[in-house]
């Protein structure tokens, strides 16, 4: 309680939210291509490969059913190699956040290590414990093989569950509700609209470089029109030759990359 987790959550969520949202978005993705509820250790005895199913099992089918997307279990150091559709309806869902709901919903992510179980505690399908269990599952699992140390392992969990709690409290403060079926429906296809994001993305980036490539011409003509010929001046005509024809080569390059995709 000393930490005041809760105006943490607040204070990161006005002050480093609005400049790093990007960053935390593609962690968030991260943390779906590399989701632990997602992991399935077949190297473990049949003891702990049971229990880990016991424990992931329910947030799994839970997610299929309320939530509609597909997921892909993996083994091993193997990311997930979920459906593209999966992936970028989340990217597109999470434009739709706000700051403190956005944030609120990386927390929890970060401190469960799975977008399946942070959606699951958001929904009050699992209780706080149960995303605690599965979160530190592996530590856990290590401490059954080499025993408890007093002061780390005991404060981690301690810690994680303080994390859990207030990412949880923080997220339901928020008002928003949480996603579901019906909600990503709404949302469409987000694949072609992330396509068409992109393309309008390229055509800006395209007409910013040509109208600076534009003012910088202008400005070595005008100072070649002030100097005169001279020294100065013919190597200002051999800069702008070298700039024009590295445009012509980006030019050429980028219609070639959009003939292969148009293939």
């Amino acid at each position: 309680l000393t930490t005041m987790p809760l105006m943490i959550q607040a204070c990161r969520a006005i002050d480093d939210l609005p400049a790093f949202r990007d960053y935390y978005q593609n962690e968030i993705i991260d943390f779906l291509l590399g989701d632990s509820i997602c992991f399935l250790n077949e190297e473990a005895s049949p003891k702990e490969l049971e229990n880990q199913k016991k424990i992931n099992q329910p947030i799994l089918d839970w997610f299929k059913q309320t939530i509609g997307l597909d997921v892909i279990m993996s083994s091993g150091c193997v990311l997930q190699q979920h459906p593209q559709k999966t992936i970028d309806t989340i990217k597109v869902y999470l434009n739709t956040l706000d700051n403190f709901t956005f944030h609120a919903l990386h927390s929890l992510i970060h401190v469960t290590k799975s977008l399946l179980t942070a959606f699951a505690v958001w929904h009050n399908a699992i209780t706080i414990d149960h995303a605690v269990e599965a979160a530190s599952f592996e530590e856990n699992l290590n401490i059954e093989q080499s025993g408890l140390i007093e002061g780390i392992h005991d404060l981690k969990t301690a810690q994680l569950a303080c994390d859990t709690y207030s990412a949880s409290v923080m997220i339901q403060l928020c008002g928003i509700p949480p996603p579901s079926k019906e909600t990503f429906n709404l949302l469409g296809d987000c694949t072609a609209l992330l396509e068409a994001q992109q393309r309008l993305e390229t055509k800006r980036y395209k007409q910013l470089k040509d109208m600076m490539y534009y003012k910088l011409q202008q400005h070595i003509e005008e100072e070649i029109q002030k100097k005169g010929e001279g020294a100065d001046t013919q190597l200002m005509r051999a800069f702008a030759a070298s700039i024009r024809q590295r445009k012509e080569e980006i030019d050429k390059e980028s219609q070639e990359k959009n003939s292969e995709k148009e293939l």
